[in-house]
């Protein structure tokens, strides 16, 4: 017990040095070409309860394209224990729609990976990425109201009340990016919009996917073998706001989830860490 107490210590401490050293050389970090490969890392899938979370991968997403996955390495630094998710970003390139998965194909999906989706839906599970050292926002308009806000959840779906569970597996991708002292590029806000699309198609030319419209039917999900297109769209935004304002906030909202993230680690490693019997 003593040596897991000095560990989890250890661990938050070199937690509190990585950041001062991020922070430190944030503004000697060069930023992007116009083009440059950036990489959205994927944390694991969490609701309210820490020690219940999932790593993306154990659920049926589609794995990174390797070419990308060499070209963001290449050109940044990837933070933290996040894993690379396989969502492309190209400084300012727009994309319209398109597939996380290889060849534009639909993810196959067992009846038990399926079934595991709808839990996690219906405990309100939600999506953890980052760019560029940003965490993205939803953004989410007050029905009766009107007053927007922009919560962290990026939901992966929900329950109707007739008990019928839907799936978002579409992200709308929103980046607002400022050109810093060196005349290159850095992101100071990320937004994503998860929708839920049922009927997705691909043109064979522009391998462009189709049938996004906000008015498309959402995707039910059901426990059964089914197939499933992962996709998003690009959007990029320059923004007017000053960049290291912007980046200093970041920088604190950043850090915090990071603590969060480490103190499920811990509260996983305690629950499985196995008992010493008495002799």
């Amino acid at each position: 017990m003593v040596t897991q107490f000095y560990s989890i210590i250890i661990y938050f401490g070199l937690i509190l040095f990585e950041q001062r050293l991020h922070v430190a050389g944030e503004d000697k970090v060069i930023g992007y070409r116009s083009g440059d490969a950036i990489a959205v890392q994927t944390y694991r899938l969490s609701n309210n309860v820490p020690s219940a979370s999932y790593d993306y991968y154990t659920l049926p997403f589609c794995r990174p394209d390797e070419d990308f996955l060499d070209q963001a390495k290449n050109l940044q630094r990837i933070l933290g224990k996040g894993l690379v998710s396989p969502y492309q970003l190209y400084m300012k390139n727009d994309t319209i729609c398109s597939s996380t998965c290889e060849d534009n194909e639909p993810a196959v999906v067992k009846a038990s990976k399926a079934k595991l989706l709808m839990n996690l839906i219906e405990k309100n599970y939600t999506f953890n990425f980052m760019a560029d050292g940003i965490l993205p926002r939803r953004r989410h308009t007050d029905p009766n109201t009107g007053e927007v806000s922009y919560p962290y959840e990026i939901w992966m779906g929900w329950v109707e009340n007739d008990g019928k569970v839907f799936l978002n597996n579409h992200l709308d991708m929103e980046l607002i990016y400022e050109e810093n002292s060196q005349g290159l590029y850095r992101i100071v806000e990320f937004i994503i919009n998860p929708r839920s699309v049922k009927s997705i198609t691909f043109d064979q030319q522009s391998e462009e996917c189709t049938g996004i419209s906000n008015a498309a039917d959402p995707y039910e999900l059901k426990a059964e073998d089914q197939k499933i297109y992962w996709t998003y769209s690009v959007t990029w935004k320059r923004s007017n706001l000053s960049h290291k304002r912007v980046r200093k906030n970041i920088n604190a909202i950043t850090f915090r989830f990071r603590l969060q993230k480490a103190l499920v680690q811990v509260l996983l490693n305690f629950s499985t860490h196995p008992k010493r019997r008495k002799s």
